[in-house]
C-alpha cells in the first residue's frame, strides 16, 4: 500500500493566508504601477516628436508662403531695360500699361 502522508501538508493559518494574499497584491500594485511609469514616458516622448513634428510643418508652411509670395513679386517686376507693354483701349490718345 502507497502511503501519501510525506505529501500532506499543514494547514496554513488564516494570518498566512492573509499575508500571501497581501503578498501578491503588494507584488500585482507594484508591476502596475512600473508599468504606468513606463507608459506615462511613453506618452511624453511621443507627445515630444508630435510638436516636433508640428513645428516642422509650421515652419515649411511659413517657407512655402514666403518662397511663392516671392515668386509672385517677381511676376510683377518689369525689366526695366525693354520698354512697358502698351495696351490698345481702342480710344485714341489713350493708352494703359499693365502692371
Amino acid at each position: 500500500m502507497i502511503s501519501f502522508a510525506r505529501h500532506r501538508q499543514n494547514p496554513a493559518t488564516p494570518e498566512e493566508i492573509a499575508d500571501l494574499r497581501l503578498n501578491i497584491l503588494e507584488r500585482q500594485v507594484r508591476d502596475l504601477s512600473i508599468a504606468n511609469v513606463k507608459a506615462e514616458n511613453e506618452h511624453r516622448a511621443q507627445a515630444a516628436i508630435i510638436r516636433r513634428r508640428n513645428a516642422q510643418v509650421a515652419l515649411l508652411g511659413e517657407t512655402l508662403r514666403r518662397l511663392l509670395l516671392a515668386y509672385c513679386a517677381l511676376g510683377r517686376v518689369r525689366d526695366t531695360s525693354r520698354p512697358a507693354r502698351v495696351l490698345d483701349t481702342g480710344t485714341p490718345g489713350v493708352e494703359v500699361t499693365p502692371r
